[in-house]
């Protein structure tokens, strides 16, 4: 899907609210697929000069995109110039995308984008270059198609998500 697609507006703005990742929203419904069979990657380009973060929040109702119930996860959250990039994050690696744009998420800030002297452990994006907000609700070790990270063993589940950038 496209950031579009996902947020509502175009990369890099977003809508003043949060939006649901996950089961919910490739058709933006509470049917959706099942968690553990499926991963969004959201394509965007990177722009000079913009960074930020997203928010993320546990599962809520939001009315504004008829998102309904209470559907909780922990989310894999990557950022990769490859859809579907869920490799284990690994604080030594020489591969700044493993090492610094990867992160278990329930609630809290991932930060990514493009400024100049950024710190070592940031997820620093060349401007121009398309690349893939994934999120799966699963661990990392048990990407199988079978196995998800809802809470209390429900089959459908959503992070809730709002980009902040300059």
């Amino acid at each position: 899907m496209t950031w579009e697609q996902v947020f509502e507006q175009a990369y890099p703005d977003a809508p003043g609210y949060l939006i649901p990742l996950g089961s919910f929203t490739p058709s933006r419904s509470m049917d959706g697929p099942a968690s553990a069979s499926m991963y969004l990657a959201i394509e965007f380009t990177a722009k000079a000069g913009v960074a930020g973060s997203i928010a993320f929040a546990p599962s809520q109702p939001i009315a504004a995109v008829g998102y309904t119930q209470y559907r909780a996860g922990t989310a894999f959250v990557t950022v990769s110039p490859c859809a579907g990039d869920f490799r284990a994050p690994d604080p030594a690696s020489s591969d700044p995308f493993v090492k610094n744009c990867r992160a278990l998420m329930v609630e809290g800030g991932f930060f990514f984008g493009n400024i100049e002297g950024a710190g070592a452990h940031y997820c620093q994006l060349t401007p121009g270059a398309t690349y893939y907000l994934n999120v799966v609700m699963a661990p990392p070790t048990a990407l199988d198609g079978v196995t998800s990270s809802c809470d209390n063993g429900i089959p459908r589940c959503e992070i809730n998500a709002q980009p902040k950038f300059n």
